[in-house]
This record gives structure tokens, C-alpha cells and sequence, in this order.
């Protein structure tokens, strides 16, 4: 996670990253505060290296572990306690070693630059149509997924 931290902070420093290991309820309270939230995870779903973004709704379908969400559900606690709706997106990055460690596979590292990339090209579509109509402002920009 740290790659990636480093990384996006470089090619967007104005914008705030927090990196967690797993997402709880307690960060609902600061992604309420977000307009657009932005979740990267590495996932089993993906060969690896690959990258995928998709928009989010929230949904809470129900907890089976209270102390570990998924991305949806911290946006559906968002809108539960604190009557926000920021939009949320989430990043996947196709993993190839999920063993405990301190250092990404060689194809997660080499996927940093795209998923970088796509993250940037994300954001950059979000400024786009959030100045040219805030009327669209709820739509999803396009997303796709980068073998």
C-alpha cells in the first residue's frame, strides 16, 4: 500500500489519501465529509496486475464481521448517520499474493503506474463535469479495466 501511496501523492497532492488495511465504521465519518471518494483495494477477481474502476452505490446488505466494510457499505453508514452521499468509486487491482507481508508481487508493482493513470483520468473526468453542468454532477464518468 505504500507504493501506491507514494505514487498518487506525487501525481495528485492536492488531494488527501488515507491508507487503511481494512475499512471500518469509524471512517464513514470522514468520507462523509468527501464529495467523491475514491477506494483501491487489490482484489482475487482479476489476473494479476490488471486493473478495473467501477462506480459505487451504497448498500448495506448486512455486517457479518462489525468491524470490516466494503467500500459500499462505509457509503451507505455515510448516508445512515450522517445524512451524506458522497460518490464513491472503487478501484481494483488484481492481486497475485495475498500471504502476509511487507512487499507487493512484481505485477502489482509494475501495475502502479496504470492504476495511477487511471485514477488520475478518473479525477480528471470528475472536474470535468462537475464544472460544466453540477446538474450531472451524480453520473458516473466512464471507467474500464486495463489488463
Amino acid at each position: 500500500t505504500e507504493i501506491y501511496t507514494l505514487s498518487l501523492h506525487d501525481a495528485l497532492p492536492i488531494l488527501p489519501i488515507l491508507c487503511v488495511h481494512q475499512l471500518t465504521p469509524e471512517l464513514a465519518e470522514d468520507v462523509s465529509r468527501a464529495g467523491t471518494v475514491i477506494f483501491i483495494d487489490a482484489t482475487i477477481n482479476l489476473g494479476a496486475g490488471a486493473i478495473s474502476c467501477r462506480a459505487l452505490s451504497p448498500e448495506f446488505p448486512g455486517v457479518h464481521y462489525s468491524h470490516v466494510l466494503a467500500p459500499a457499505q462505509v457509503l451507505a453508514l455515510c448516508n445512515q448517520l450522517y445524512d451524506a452521499q458522497p460518490r464513491g468509486f472503487l478501484t481494483s487491482i488484481g492481486g497475485e499474493c495475498f500471504d502476509h507481508g511487507e512487499t507487493a508481487s512484481p505485477a502489482v508493482i509494475n501495475a502502479v503506474p496504470s492504476t495511477v493513470e487511471a485514477i488520475r483520468k478518473l479525477c480528471s473526468e470528475l472536474k470535468s463535469v462537475s464544472q460544466s453542468d453540477r446538474s450531472v454532477c451524480r453520473s458516473s464518468p466512464t471507467v474500464d479495466t486495463i489488463p
